[in-house]
């Protein structure tokens, strides 16, 4: 492979915990049902605007207390961001990838700012050739909208391109755009789930990466 798109939470770094709490903390801090961990953690990987709307059908109906409601989730994640770190071994591969002349993007559920943030914290910004928060596409993921965006973008040949990812919906992404697909098993989605959305790659090791 040639280029190589990635999700970010839970495929480069380990966030889940974070996402959890965030998720948690906002809807206590607004008198709503506290969602179980277990039941969030199926939703990662998803954009807020939209597992929030699933978690709570008539809050989103006023539009008003919905956007307060993101907006704190974005605040707590953000003082949590604290806690954020790369899988072990990522850093090492992102930079073998770079080094060999791999083309390096993201496409992720998070916001432009937020992973443009996450990036600097971690300081691995500078191995991506393009970036793509969910504000920045005109669908969400499962769409493949960002895909396609960065395709045209970079004339990147779908041929040698992989959308890497840890759950079903990168998955799915990858194949509605044409490109190849590879799942990675140390995610917040299991195994058995991430095999069934069918990728041509699956993989349990980070440096498994480097054999695409």
């Amino acid at each position: 492979m040639r280029n190589y798109i990635f999700d970010f939470d839970g495929t480069i770094a380990d966030s889940g915990q974070v996402a959890i709490q965030a998720t948690q903390q906002a809807f206590a801090q607004h008198f709503l049902p506290v969602p179980a961990a277990e039941l969030v953690q199926g939703y990662i990987g998803l954009p807020i605007e939209v597992f929030f709307k699933d978690l709570l059908p008539d809050q989103s109906q006023n539009e008003a207390e919905f956007n307060s409601l993101l907006e704190s989730f974005r605040r707590i994640y953000q003082d949590l961001s604290g806690q954020l770190k790369l899988f072990p071994g990522m850093a090492e591969v992102l930079a073998t990838l770079a080094s060999e002349g791999k083309q390096l993007f993201i496409d992720t559920s998070k916001s432009s700012a937020g992973i443009e943030r996450d990036l600097q914290s971690l300081e691995i910004s500078h191995y991506f050739t393009g970036v793509l928060g969910s504000d920045d596409v005109a669908a969400y993921k499962p769409a493949p909208a960002g895909i396609h965006q960065l395709m045209a973008t970079y004339d990147l040949n779908p041929a040698e391109t992989v959308m890497i990812g840890d759950t079903k919906y990168d998955i799915a992404m990858g194949k509605a755009a044409g490109v190849r697909t590879c799942g990675v098993t140390w995610g917040e989605q299991d195994r058995q789930l991430v095999a069934s959305a069918g990728p041509d790659y699956l993989i349990d090791q980070r440096q498994d990466l480097l054999t695409l």
